[in-house]
Order: structure tokens, then C-alpha cells, then sequence
């Protein structure tokens, strides 16, 4: 607390320019009242013997009436001197204060929360602003990654409009009811190659930036709410995916995973995981499936998966 320093004291653009003006318009009030006041002295003794009726009270001394003189001139021109626009402008900052705390466009429906106008001195530096520099994804724009298209033995579903979604897609659902391999080996490896952990019974208000909360799922019982915790918002992207379709994950330990396969439960035993780097591009996972199968699932860039099939 002794090292600690005094918060400075912040003040806008347009707060130092007033200062500034005040001060200008005070050195313009003394130059009037100074000028006023040797003109009076002038005028006077020039037309002292002249106007003998303006004879000045002999009982003040000379010294207190030249100061007298002086506070006249002083008071004559004082309405140089806008008193009222410093307590102006505080009433406009307060109102303006409550305009931000009111704006709709600030207002986060999310989060339920709205903008709050923290200090009113620094409201009129908003016009100011000229450049914005941001420093990564998520300061300015909204870090959010969502499931749309996917390509499985090589057919695309979900098509390049923005509304698409595959989770959607007539075709996808079709295979998936009928039991398609390639798709069920897809939606398996979105359930089980990832590091995300699963928690239940947590607030439905947790900030935390990756979360995914599953409702209602006809998978889940009772309309249970599972927060996915994720490194990147991708990953949860994609367990997101998986448990729209049926795969739902559910528990992690430091051994295997479960996942409740449109209403089945499965465990995958986990022999090993190849951590996502950006040299390598992919992360893998060695597995055991529940038929006691050993299995490499891995995902990552496409050029990588590329790079390999063609060299293979």
C-alpha cells in the first residue's frame, strides 16, 4: 500500500479544451478589466476639475478606492466567463450515460448483459476514435465455430448457403438410421478423438468461452445439461456435432471414454494420445474399441491427410 500511487485523474479531450478556453477567456476578462480600469484613471484626472460633481468620497483612501475601481471593471465584464458550461456539460455527459446504459445494440441477449457507463467523463471520446487495432480473433468479432458442412466417402452434405447446416442434411440422417459405416465411423471418431472434458450439474451461466450446453437431447435423460470444457472452440464444435447426431459424450477419465450411442453406451478404452502441435497438424488417439480392437482415430488439417494419401 505505501509503494502503491494515486490513480491519475482522467480527463477528455474535450474537458482540457474547456480548461483551455476558460483560461483564455480569464486572461481576455483581466486585459478588459486592466484597460478599463488605466482608462478610468485617465479619464478622471484628465476630467477631474471639469465634472466637480463626480467629486470622490474624501473619507476612502486613495489606495482602496483605486481597488474599488479595479473590482468594478472586474465585475462589469465578469459575464466573460462561462460559469453555466462546465455544470452543462455534466448534465449532458450524465445523459448521455444513460443513452449507453439504454442502447439496445450494446446489449448482449447471451449473457443478459447490458452496457454500463462507468465513469460519464470519457463519453465524448468515443467520437474521437479514428482506428481500431485488435490483436487476435475474439476482441472485436465473435469466436464461434459451428458444424456445417463435412465431406464422408467422399459425399458432401450441406451445401455453401450460409443457413446450411449437415446435421440437417435428409441424405446424412437416411445413412445414419440405415447404419452406414463410413458414417458411423465419422461421427464415432467426432465423439471420441478430442480432449474435451465433460461436466454436468454446472450453472447455466458459466462464462466460460467454449462451453456447449446440450439440452433436451433425446439421448440425454432427464434433459440433462452437460457443459463441454474445450481448448478450442473447433473441438467443441464437433463434440457438439457428434451428440446432435446421436453420439453423445458423456464421460472422460484418464482411461477411456464413454459415449452413449444413440441410446447404447460404449466405452473406448484409451492406449495413448497424440497431442495436436502445430508442426504435426493433427491429433490421434490409440484406442480400445468395445469389441477389444485396437484403433488409431486421428483429425486434423486436409492438406495434411493429403500430403499422406498421396505418398502412400
Amino acid at each position: 500500500m505505501l509503494n502503491s500511487t494515486a490513480a491519475p485523474l482522467k480527463r477528455s479531450t474535450v474537458e482540457r479544451q474547456t480548461n483551455t478556453y476558460i483560461l483564455c477567456l480569464f486572461g481576455v476578462l483581466l486585459f478588459l478589466t486592466l484597460f478599463t480600469f488605466i482608462a478610468n484613471l485617465v479619464w478622471t484626472s484628465w476630467n477631474e476639475k471639469k465634472m466637480w460633481y463626480l467629486q470622490e468620497n474624501v473619507d476612502i483612501r486613495s489606495d482602496l478606492r483605486r481597488l474599488l475601481d479595479f473590482i468594478t471593471c472586474l465585475i462589469l465584464y465578469n459575464t466573460i466567463i462561462p460559469i453555466s458550461l462546465p455544470v452543462m456539460l455534466e448534465v449532458v455527459r450524465f445523459i448521455q450515460a444513460l443513452y449507453i446504459n439504454w442502447d439496445l445494440d450494446m446489449y448482449d441477449p447471451d449473457s443478459d448483459t447490458p452496457a454500463m457507463a462507468r465513469t460519464s467523463n470519457l463519453n465524448e471520446e468515443l467520437g474521437q476514435v479514428r482506428y481500431l487495432f485488435s490483436d487476435k480473433t475474439g476482441t472485436l468479432t465473435r469466436n464461434v465455430m459451428e458444424f456445417k458442412r463435412c465431406s464422408i466417402g467422399g459425399i458432401m452434405y450441406g451445401n455453401s448457403t450460409e443457413d446450411s447446416n449437415a446435421l440437417e442434411d435428409q441424405n446424412l440422417i437416411n445413412k445414419l438410421n440405415d447404419g452406414d459405416l463410413l458414417v458411423d465411423q465419422f461421427f464415432t471418431i467426432l465423439a471420441v478423438c478430442h480432449t474435451v472434458v465433460p461436466e454436468r450439474n454446472v450453472s447455466e451461466n458459466n462464462t466460460n468461452d467454449y462451453n456447449v450446453a446440450v439440452f433436451g437431447n433425446d439421448n440425454l435423460n432427464n434433459e440433462q445439461l452437460i457443459n463441454y470444457q474445450a481448448s478450442s472452440p473447433d473441438e467443441a464444435a464437433l463434440v457438439k456435432a457428434a451428440c446432435t447426431m446421436g453420439y453423445v459424450f458423456t464421460t472422460r477419465t484418464p482411461t477411456e471414454v464413454v459415449v452413449k450411442i444413440r441410446g447404447v453406451e460404449k466405452r473406448y478404452g484409451i492406449l495413448h494420445v497424440l497431442d495436436f502441435t502445430s508442426f504435426r497438424k493433427r491429433m490421434g488417439v490409440v484406442v480400445r474399441e468395445p469389441n477389444g480392437r485396437i484403433s488409431v482415430m486421428v483429425k486434423g488439417a486436409v492438406r495434411v491427410f493429403l500430403c499422406i494419401f498421396f505418398f502412400y
